[in-house]
């Protein structure tokens, strides 16, 4: 981009590094896709788990609760069916409420259980009027507490049958303290005749509130950080543990329809909430909560165990992944290495494959590819020294010519001038002979083309066929079986004359009777063969087989020139390739056969 900044990562040019930082990665991945499904799995079943030992424990609060509520319930009605109570509770005369010894036998009454039951510091009755039976609560102040007493109007509003009051100092100042720090709380209940349930005045027992949450206060230790009670207006009864400085949240969670649990944020940290409705008194809720910090602690423990395990085999896998890099790559930084002695001009040493797979077929092409590469230039340099061999002959044999100081033009001049006087003198066989030889002389010393046509070379071969015909009384003759289209196609210079030479000298001759040459040229597919058959002696078998070696059909004093076999066969090779060589079958007393091939 225009004025931006481009940040390019630095390219890593070795496999063996790139190969490991591929399996570290892939290494990396897969521990972290473990740790986060361990941790989420994890997280899960602890939640689950947290939640219900929560419940376990709660139901054992709320069981505890009910309880104690069952046993103020219990008080309750014991008091109902005391006949005594009953009567002196069902006096209409107001005067009563003035009577010193009714109130007094009340207050005994009353009296009785709260010495039953530790938990209660005080019982009270009323009348409807609010008026207390109990001569030392007549006084001041306690008769304006009570009538000031507003929970306990509340509770008469409302005509309930029991109900609690918030927590409380009754029968002391109400208002003399927060609700928290007050001790008591004061449990409302209708007194009325057993018979036509008559409303006759109300109970009011007072109960310490810390004797009340006792157990809670216990049993939320083991489970929850802090426990709260309240009551149907969210206001908070009592609570545990370490306090929150803000209890709206809670509030609003007691108040709220639909689930008991619930993950909420309160001042900063995460909170597993759970609450339940007491079955003695559904008024009261008591809701439990447990830090969730807390609750992942194991889970982070786990979870930091599964990222150490992770680091080390981490470790562990780019040590493996380089060694694994390693073993794959050291065969190829070795090509590489032999390669560069390779362009240095200089042969690589065969390289070893310490492996079973495709990196052993990659060093043995390598090898194979150099020993292919030393056979080929071996071979081209054999041939350019065989070349070089026929070139140095050829050099020699203009050599000798130059010292012979005869001009080749002068020699055919010469040639052409003897024929010229045979003619005139009627001496036709000299002047044949000539003429054959003259031919041959010239295809000989020329150096303009090293190859002819099929019919020029056969024509070579006609001339000194008449040459040996004049010498040894036509004691032979030669015949032709050729393809007439391939007159014109191309072979090497004086390919032939060597090998019928060989023919006659070698075959023909000693056989002391007249015989056959034939020569054939036809074509085979995409090739040309080319055979000279004799019905001559033939050649032993033992220097048949070393008659490339030895050369031994060559005859340097009677033949034309000293071309033999072995010459003949490289230059078959020179010119057309290894697969192109002289072959040879003969049997004695029965005549050889010498053939070739060459490209059509």
């Amino acid at each position: 981009m225009p004025g931006g900044i481009t940040i390019r990562l630095p390219k890593v040019k070795h496999i063996r590094v790139r190969i490991a930082l591929y399996f570290s990665s892939i290494i990396v991945i897969i521990i972290l896709a473990i740790a986060s499904s361990i941790s989420w799995v994890y997280n899960k079943k602890l939640i689950e788990q947290t939640g219900t030992i929560a419940d376990q424990k709660m139901q054992i609060i709320t069981m505890d609760m009910d309880k104690e509520i069952a046993t103020i319930l219990g008080i309750c009605d014991n008091l109902r069916d005391n006949e005594e109570l009953q009567q002196l509770m069902n006096l209409e005369d107001e005067t009563f409420w003035n009577d010193y010894s009714t109130m007094k036998k009340i207050s005994d009454i009353l009296q009785k259980s709260v010495y039953a039951y530790t938990s209660v510091t005080s019982i009270f009755a009323t009348n409807l009027d609010k008026q207390i039976c109990d001569p030392l609560y007549q006084i001041y102040p306690y008769r304006e507490i009570i009538a000031d007493y507003k929970d306990f109007d509340e509770f008469i509003a409302s005509g309930k049958f029991n109900a609690f009051s918030a927590p409380t100092n009754f029968p002391n100042r109400l208002d003399s303290i927060n609700d928290i720090e007050k001790s008591e709380i004061t449990f409302f209940s209708q007194y009325m005749s057993n018979y036509n349930f008559k409303l006759f005045g109300y109970l009011l027992i007072n109960i310490n509130k810390e004797q009340l949450f006792r157990d809670v206060s216990q049993t939320h230790k083991k489970v929850f950080d802090f426990t709260y009670i309240i009551d149907e207006k969210n206001e908070v009864i009592n609570k545990f543990g370490t306090p929150l400085q803000e209890d709206d949240i809670i509030r609003a969670f007691g108040s709220r329809d639909g689930k008991n649990h619930e993950i909420l944020e309160i001042n900063g940290e995460e909170y597993y909430l759970i609450r339940q409705s007491l079955s003695a008194y559904p008024d009261w809720k008591i809701i439990g909560g447990i830090a969730y910090g807390k609750v992942k602690k194991d889970s982070t423990l786990i979870l930091n165990i599964v990222y150490i395990i992770g680091i080390f085999s981490v470790l562990a896998g780019i040590f493996i992944a380089y060694l694994l890099a390693k073993k794959i790559t050291d065969p190829i930084i070795e090509i590489n290495r032999a390669m560069t002695q390779f362009e240095e001009r200089k042969w690589p040493r065969h390289l070893n494959a310490n492996t079973e797979d495709e990196l052993k077929s990659l060093v043995h092409g390598f090898n194979h590819m150099v020993d292919q590469v030393k056979a080929l230039l071996e071979q081209v340099h054999k041939e350019h020294e065989e070349k070089i061999k026929v070139e140095v002959n050829s050099l020699e044999l203009r050599l000798e010519l130059l010292q012979a100081q005869i001009n080749p033009h002068f020699i055919h001049n010469t040639l052409n001038a003897v024929k010229y006087l045979a003619l005139l003198k009627g001496a036709e066989d000299i002047r044949e002979i000539i003429h054959s030889f003259n031919l041959l002389l010239r295809a000989s010393i020329s150096e303009a083309r090293d190859f002819v046509s099929i019919n020029e070379e056969l024509e070579l071969v006609d001339s000194y066929i008449n040459i040996q015909r004049y010498r040894y009384d036509n004691d032979f003759q030669v015949l032709y079986n050729l393809d007439d289209c391939l007159e014109r196609t191309q072979i090497p210079k004086l390919i032939l004359q060597p090998i019928v030479e060989n023919s006659l000298f070698h075959g023909i001759i000693p056989k002391d009777r007249k015989g056959t040459i034939k020569i054939s040229i036809f074509a085979v597919r995409d090739k040309i063969l080319i055979s000279v058959i004799d019905d001559g002696v033939g050649i032993e078998s033992d220097k048949l087989e070393s008659i490339f070696s030895e050369n031994l059909l060559q005859n340097s004093n009677k033949g034309f020139n000293n071309i033999g076999l072995k010459n003949i066969n490289t230059r078959l090779k020179l010119y057309y390739g290894d697969d192109y060589t002289l072959q040879i079958e003969s049997s004695v007393g029965k005549g050889t056969c010498v053939w070739f091939y060459i490209p059509k």
